[in-house]
């Protein structure tokens, strides 16, 4: 069995905001999931713990509207679909944000293109793995739900 590469990384911002969680017991509020277009990344370049949310022009597209799930009780996912009415635009940079607008976890893609039309769908999951993500998140329901 093959090793998977991880890539996407939680910001410093993001372990902050976990901790503060935590810490408060208030659950985890991701809201928004963010693909945009940041001129010359490389998806083969380290990821920057310290980004900050790329640049209202740079942002090709975003979504409140987020599935849930948790893989095991440290592991947990958000996606969203876009369908084949969602379009035209390229990105190569994906996020999640919570509703208080901090940059939570980031990852650097190869450039997508998605294109309005019939069989042009796009399916964007962002999994995040800390200890007791589950219980932090406030998930009670299998990613394998929904998950295909």
């Amino acid at each position: 069995m093959s090793e998977q590469q991880v890539t996407g990384i939680l910001t410093n911002a993001g372990k902050q905001h976990i901790t503060q969680c935590a810490l408060a017991n208030t659950g985890l509020n991701v809201s928004t999931l963010v693909l945009a277009n940041v001129p010359n990344l490389s998806d083969s370049a380290a990821r920057d713990p310290n980004m900050a949310l790329p640049t209202q022009a740079q942002i090709a597209y975003q979504t409140d509207e987020l599935l849930d799930g948790f893989i095991d009780e440290h592991t947990v996912a958000w996606a969203c679909v876009l369908d084949q009415d969602v379009g035209d635009f390229d990105y190569n940079w994906i996020g999640l944000v919570t509703s208080t607008g901090i940059l939570l976890a980031l990852d650097y893609l190869p450039l997508q293109r998605k294109r309005q039309g019939v069989n042009n769908v796009h399916n964007r999951s962002f999994v995040l793995k800390f200890a007791a993500a589950k219980a932090l998140a406030r998930i009670d329901i299998k990613a394998s739900s929904w998950m295909f």
